[in-house]
């Protein structure tokens, strides 16, 4: 199943791949119409989603709500009523490992089990490896963060201001440490609690932001990975 952004950024769908090659046949969209398949929640193009070569088709009924689902194969959840189509495939580890395989994908949603499985790993693991393992992980630790602000429908202003503050408290503190026996160290002090302000802060709102539920269905970073129409992460 299909999404798109409408000229007024609205999101329509869901589609079959055949029902949108017929409104890109009529005009209703465009190659550069922003579009994103369910199970991939970033837009992107429609012209690069190779609709040509779909192979969507009924594959059966939701046996929550009776709706017919079309597609390539079995989605993760109904795109009708957003009941997991997939029994036990949540789980901490499940949902760190897929977490850790996006890396570096900033675009996109993540729901708060992705979110706080990778949180519980990370300090697992920076608890035997120390500043090693948290230098691994940094990078998708900043991914995921990104995208569970994106699944909340906030942008990723947070993410930005918490590692420019703790790059920045860290380069003065160390600065400072350097030129300690110089007796400079109170003419830093103001910088070091300026940027320690900062970082907890935008930790402090990072972390609210964490714990609230899914926006309902799609949203402008893309449909939602765990509900796809107006319900809500539980």
């Amino acid at each position: 199943m299909y999404y798109y952004l409408n000229p007024e950024k609205q999101v329509c769908g869901p589609h079959t791949a055949g029902e949108l090659r017929a409104l890109l046949a009529d005009g209703t969209v465009t190659r550069a119409t922003l579009a994103a398949r369910e199970g991939n929640a970033a837009w992107q193009p429609l012209g690069t989603l190779n609709l040509e070569t779909a192979q969507e088709s009924p594959i059966g009924s939701c046996p929550f709500c009776g709706h017919e689902i079309c597609a390539d194969s079995t989605p993760a959840h109904c795109p009708y009523c957003g009941e997991s189509l997939h029994a036990g495939s949540s789980g901490l580890w499940r949902n760190f490992v897929y977490a850790l395989q996006r890396f570096a994908t900033f675009r996109g949603r993540a729901t708060r089990t992705e979110f706080w499985s990778f949180f519980l790993f990370d300090w697992l693991f920076s608890m035997v490896g120390g500043i090693f393992a948290e230098l691994v992980f940094l990078v998708p630790m900043l991914a995921v963060s990104v995208r569970r602000l994106h699944d909340t429908g906030r942008n990723a202003a947070a993410v930005v201001v918490l590692t420019a503050a703790g790059l920045a408290f860290i380069g003065i503190l160390v600065y400072g440490i350097a030129v300690y026996e110089h007796g400079v160290i109170e003419d830093i002090l103001p910088y070091v609690l300026v940027s320690g302000c900062m970082y907890g802060i935008a930790a402090v709102y990072l972390l609210v932001c964490a714990v609230l539920p899914s926006a309902p269905g799609p949203n402008q970073y893309g449909p939602s990975a765990l509900y796809q129409h107006g319900k809500t992460d539980a």
